[in-house]
């Protein structure tokens, strides 16, 4: 009796030892925990507190940005342009300078009073100190990076950001811009004569120099000065400007009878 309840008990176990097998190994294997996959179009979780709503930080970001954009106007490189009897700065202006740095220098040019630092020109106004081209008469000591030697009517000028100098006694005068007397072409190349469908005629011997008009195939002008390949020249309308001389045809007129 004892023997058979054994026996009963361990055929008990081991059916139950079989079944605990056979659902272990019929039970899917357990995932392995693995960190989550980060998309590039998810954004990093902030620490609370810093949350901030959409596009606050970038407009936050460029407000920042303003000022020193404005500062980098006044200290690159300037260009100017000669308009009727005056240089102008030919970009948009930038915006005015409260305080100008204490190694600026006054200059007076007639009556008028200019603040000079590192060879910007500013003249005060109330919303404070406006960028503007250097004045007509004022000396510097040395001429801007940069500058070129042109060659216009039998004189020598020094082409530098759009601003002819010349030379003075303690360095180097602006003056305005050239215009030749009509018979003091350059015998060099009295005339050229336009070979390109049309072409640019700048303000400028360089391709920076904006565009003032345009000359048609055949046109031909007088060549009052020039530089290393441009040519000073005045157009039918009597403008005066520069062009390319790879697009034009030099016409040397000799003497009459």
């Amino acid at each position: 009796m004892a023997i058979s309840r054994n026996r009963r008990a361990a055929v008990g176990t081991a059916l139950a030892s079989g079944v605990i097998t056979a659902v272990v190994a019929l039970a899917p294997p357990l995932a392995t925990a693995q960190p989550p996959v980060r998309h590039e179009n998810q954004q990093r979780e902030r620490p609370k507190g810093q949350q901030q709503r959409p596009g606050v930080q970038r407009q936050h970001q460029q407000v920042q940005r303003q000022p020193q954009r404005a500062q980098r106007q006044h200290t690159d490189r300037n260009r100017y342009e000669w308009r009727r009897n005056r240089y102008i700065v030919a970009r948009p202006l930038a915006a005015p300078i409260k305080t100008l740095p204490k190694s600026h220098v006054t200059v007076r040019i007639g009556d008028r009073h200019y603040y000079e630092h590192r060879g910007h020109y500013y003249v005060h106004r109330p919303s404070g100190f406006v960028l503007v081209a250097p004045p007509i008469g004022v000396v510097v000591a040395t001429l801007p990076v940069g500058a070129v030697s042109v060659h216009i009517g039998g004189v020598v000028y020094f082409l530098a950001g759009g601003v002819y100098y010349r030379h003075a006694p303690t360095g180097y005068v602006v003056v305005t811009a050239p215009q030749p007397a009509p018979d003091m072409v350059d015998t060099s190349a009295q005339r050229v004569v336009v070979q390109a469908a049309i072409l640019n005629v700048r303000s400028g011997p360089g391709l920076e120099f904006s565009i003032v008009a345009r000359a048609e195939q055949g046109v031909s002008m007088p060549v009052f000065g020039s530089t290393p390949g441009w040519y000073y020249v005045r157009l039918p309308d009597g403008l005066y400007g520069w062009v390319m001389a790879e697009y034009t045809i030099p016409v040397h007129v000799g003497p009459e009878g």
